[in-house]
């Protein structure tokens, strides 16, 4: 079939599908998980240009993606440019940057490409992360005002149909590249780049043009990403198990893989990480109906919460809207109805102390230290008290010092554990929260604005021990109003308003709940 022909059926096909679609299917989370599979197939097939065709492994996907939507952000910034516009530039820019990095590169072979590429990659992050025009590290917000244009009753519809557009013109790209007088230079180049050379390829101005594509293609997929999560900070983006799962020396091989490995990751995000996750895992704190008043006011209407065995948890919602009070009654300092067990207990009747030995630890929005304590003697209160509900954690007097020492070194404060807690800094303090948390060896953890007043380089720090909570086996519930930090951390987020939960699942999909965006980002 000539390439024309491939072309316009591809073409015809994806505004048919996103036609089609609008009309019949009415549940936005199928476009989101669609717009997210399609921006696989993009990726994957653009990584496979260079690193299928040509032979060239190329671990800067993540730099290429991220030209494309920072393009987006900075002229959304600018003057609010249209869609088209910031795909068109975001290609572009993308498709310059892949130039100029074959050419400075492309004289590398194998591994030490490679490793150029992770080093493009790591020299765009840093760029990122302190150009604060387009967010810096803390990350920057593009939503979509007004009506959804072409009679699309939502902007998720109406990125998903320019998604499918943009993966039926990958593909046929790749397909046209694969069965040019271009593919097979490439495939030459790969087999043997020497030998190709000696058969006149130009096996440079090749690699050169492979870099370019590739890189543009890269740049297209990240341009709307920025207009589809209304939210973006640095972070990585992988795409090479696609093509190897589905074959690397076909157009058709990116496909298959990102059709296969993006299918099956949304459909296991939605399921597996919050339902089924309870029931495959393990349900270790479900809340039922909770409910609790102060005089007239209703501070929780009948909230429900479930949370599986080392799951990472955001809780969001407006000031007023219930999650520290919802805290405070997993924590048991305040009692209200409905039921609550954790690990197979019910906590209704249990005080706070006889429930943190359960495994129920927690941090304070206002961080309350022993202030008449050292840091090493806050940490030794938790150990000796809280920890000791565990058999196998008894112990002779003075081992807690050399675990607190432990948790402390862990944290970056073993320097400070002698001086007095009250003259701590503010991260330190959230430090030292945690560490007592820590401390008493939970099984939950809830980090009640844990980043507060913090900076940016603050806020990583603190991350970085929630994140480790994780690999401990910890589930940890975080409430913070930072959506950078929210998107980061959390595999799931529930969201409070009023007193009531209005939505629970995968970060993209919450985010792009229309209650979530009127009640919480401000649309």
């Amino acid at each position: 079939m000539k390439t024309s022909s491939f072309t316009a059926i591809a073409l015809c096909a994806a505004l048919l599908v996103a036609g089609t679609t609008s009309a019949l299917v009415t549940n936005d989370y199928f476009f989101s998980a669609s717009y997210t599979v399609l921006q696989f197939v993009v990726l994957a097939t653009a990584w496979n240009v260079l690193g299928g065709f040509t032979g060239y492994v190329n671990f800067g996907t993540a730099a290429f993606f991220a030209l494309g939507a920072y393009s987006s952000i900075a002229l959304d910034k600018l003057f609010e440019a249209p869609i088209a516009l910031s795909i068109l530039s975001g290609t572009a820019v993308a498709a310059l940057v892949g130039l100029g990095m074959g050419y400075l590169t492309l004289r590398l072979r194998g591994v030490f490409f490679a490793i150029a590429t992770l080093a493009l990659a790591e020299v765009l992050f840093t760029f990122v992360v302190n150009w604060e025009y387009v967010g810096g590290a803390r990350g920057a917000y593009v939503i979509l005002q007004g009506r959804p244009p072409l009679g699309f009753r939502s902007f998720v519809q109406f990125l998903f149909a320019i998604m499918t557009l943009m993966a039926a013109g990958a593909v046929a790209t790749a397909r046209f590249v694969q069965t040019s007088t271009l593919g097979r230079g490439l495939a030459a180049i790969r087999d043997d780049e020497v030998a190709a050379e000696c058969s006149g390829v130009p096996t440079l101005r090749l690699k050169l043009v492979s870099t370019t594509v590739s890189g543009g293609l890269m740049g297209m997929a990240g341009a709307t990403f920025p207009y589809f999560l209304s939210y973006v900070e640095p972070h990585g983006v992988n795409s090479i198990a696609m093509p190897l799962i589905g074959g690397m020396h076909h157009w058709a091989g990116p496909v298959i893989g990102a059709l296969l490995l993006g299918g099956l990751q949304q459909v296991l995000q939605v399921n597996v990480s919050a339902d089924w996750n309870l029931f495959l895992v393990g349900a270790l704190l479900v809340a039922k109906g909770v409910t609790k008043r102060f005089g007239g006011f209703v501070a929780l209407g009948g909230v429900d919460l479930s949370v599986g065995a080392g799951e990472r948890v955001g809780l969001i919602g407006p000031n007023g809207s219930g999650k520290s009070t919802l805290v405070n009654c997993i924590a048991g300092t305040v009692r209200g109805g409905g039921s609550i067990e954790f690990d197979g207990h019910d906590l209704g009747p249990l005080p706070p102390h006889r429930r943190i030995r359960l495994g129920i630890a927690r941090s304070f929005q206002i961080p309350r230290p022993f202030s008449s304590m050292s840091v090493l003697d806050n940490l030794r209160i938790p150990l000796l008290y809280a920890a000791r509900a565990h058999p196998l954690l008894q112990r002779s007097r003075g081992h807690e010092t050399e675990e607190a020492m432990s948790i402390l070194r862990q944290v970056g404060l073993e320097t400070k554990a002698g001086r007095l807690s009250r003259e701590l800094t503010q991260v330190d303090m959230r430090k030292l929260e945690l560490s007592r948390a820590i401390a008493s060896h939970p099984k939950l953890l809830v980090a009640d604005e844990a980043l507060a007043g913090l900076s940016a380089a603050e806020v990583d720090e603190i991350l970085a021990i929630l994140l480790e909570m994780k690999g401990r086996g910890v589930a940890v519930i975080l409430i913070e109003h930072m959506m950078r930090a929210v998107l980061r951390f959390s595999e799931r987020i529930a969201v409070l308003v009023v007193g009531r939960k209005i939505a629970d699942g995968p970060p993209e999909t919450v985010l792009r709940d229309p209650a979530v965006e009127r009640a919480y980002l401000g649309q």
